[in-house]
Formats: structure tokens, C-alpha cells, sequence
């Protein structure tokens, strides 16, 4: 219930402070595990996101049912600042898992994709989500008729910025966001995928490593014998 200044400040500034923060701590995490270094690099980038997330995910969940303000903030900034820890291995990942021909077409490809998809519809489906929660509290277009609505959770929102109030479902932004993180964990799988199949291309490279060296100690016993 924090005004819409107070609550604009609170969430950006967290989010701009944990991205700067947490971006950094990524990228010097992916320089001390080398993993900007070949198939094995990819493979240490996507575990290690895979970890992030599913470290994130309970913070952000759990901060979405803390009621308390200051349980909510640290939970929500826990949560955002290991969301953002997988920016560069990231691009690391694809950076290294790419033709070096095609890297700045799979960097622009990426973002472009990001952006595509999280900037335009995804508020849209959030919206769209926290909406579903509505519970009819939306068309008490009256203070009185939201106020004693108790039972379906209705809370008045009263006017701002020449605005009139409206009513809405008190948890129903909380629902949606609950939702949206668990969207996120689909991350998990995919990358985990990934990293399989990266350690099955180096299982593979090293066998014909191997097997090159066989045939490579063969040839010289044989070139001796003769």
C-alpha cells in the first residue's frame, strides 16, 4: 500500500542497483571458472545459471507472501541481484558455443530476441494474468461497494494524479508475479539441456582425441618394425 512514488522508488532502485551489482559479480564469477573457454567453458555457464535460478525463484516467491516491507525488500532484492548474476555467462555461453564468423549476429540475434519478447508482451500477459485474480472486484466502481466487499479480498485504490479511484483484488498483482516466476524456472530444463549436450560434445571430441592418438602410437610402432 505504499503511494505510487514510494513504490516506483523501492522497485527501480532495487532493480537498477542488484542489475549493476549482480551483472558485475556474473562476470567475475564466468573469469574464475573459465567460462568463456570452449564447450567446458559453456557447460560451468550453464550450471552455474541453472544454480541462480533455482536460488531466485524461492527468494522471489517468498518475497511476493512476505507482508512485512522490509521482509518483502530484502527477499525481493536477494532474488533480483541472482537473476541478474547469469547476465554474462550468458553471453559468454553464446559467445563461445557460436562460429566465430556468426558472433555478433548471435549477440544482436539475442538481444533483439530478449527484447521482442520481454518488452512488448510480456507486461501485457502480466496484466493479462493479475486481471484473471480479479474476482469481480473491478466493477465496484463505488468506494462503499469495494470497501465491503471483504470476502473476495476487494481493495479501494483512491484517486491519484487527477485520476479516479478504482477497485482492485488486493492479491492479485502477488498471484501473477508468483506465476511470472514460475514461467522463469522453464529456464532450467532448457539450459540443463544445453549443458548435456555440450558435455557430449566434448565426450566426444576427446574420444577422437584419443582415438587419434591410438592410431597415431600404431602408425610409429609399425613405421619402427619395419
Amino acid at each position: 500500500h505504499l503511494s505510487d512514488i514510494g513504490a516506483s522508488s523501492a522497485i527501480g532502485g532495487t532493480v537498477a542497483f542488484t542489475g549493476l551489482v549482480g551483472s558485475i559479480c556474473g562476470g567475475i564469477f564466468v573469469d574464475k571458472i573459465g567460462g568463456s573457454q570452449g564447450l567446458q567453458g559453456v557447460y560451468k555457464c550453464l550450471l552455474f545459471n541453472s544454480l541462480m535460478i533455482a536460488i531466485a525463484l524461492p527468494l522471489g516467491i517468498g518475497a511476493m507472501f512476505t507482508y512485512n516491507f522490509g521482509g518483502f525488500m530484502f527477499l525481493f532484492t536477494l532474488g533480483v541481484f541472482f537473476i541478474f548474476t547469469i547476465t554474462a555467462p550468458v553471453n559468454a555461453s553464446i559467445l563461445s558455443i557460436v562460429r566465430h564468423d556468426v558472433r555478433t549476429y548471435a549477440m544482436s540475434f539475442s538481444v533483439l530476441t530478449i527484447h521482442l519478447i520481454g518488452d512488448f508482451p510480456s507486461p501485457t500477459v502480466a496484466g493479462a494474468i493479475a486481471d484473471s485474480f480479479d474476482n469481480g472486484c473491478s466493477v465496484r466502481d463505488q468506494e462503499w461497494d469495494c470497501k465491503n466487499a471483504t470476502a473476495t479480498n476487494c481493495f479501494w485504490v483512491p484517486p491519484k494524479d487527477h485520476s479516479n479511484g478504482h477497485c482492485i483484488n488486493e492479491y492479485e498483482t502477488r498471484n501473477a508475479m508468483v506465476i511470472v516466476y514460475a514461467f522463469i524456472f522453464i529456464s532450467i530444463p532448457v539450459w540443463m539441456c544445453v549443458a548435456l549436450r555440450a558435455k557430449n560434445k566434448m565426450a566426444e571430441a576427446q574420444k577422437l582425441e584419443e582415438d587419434n592418438h591410438i592410431n597415431s602410437s600404431v602408425y610409429n610402432v609399425a613405421v619402427q618394425a619395419e
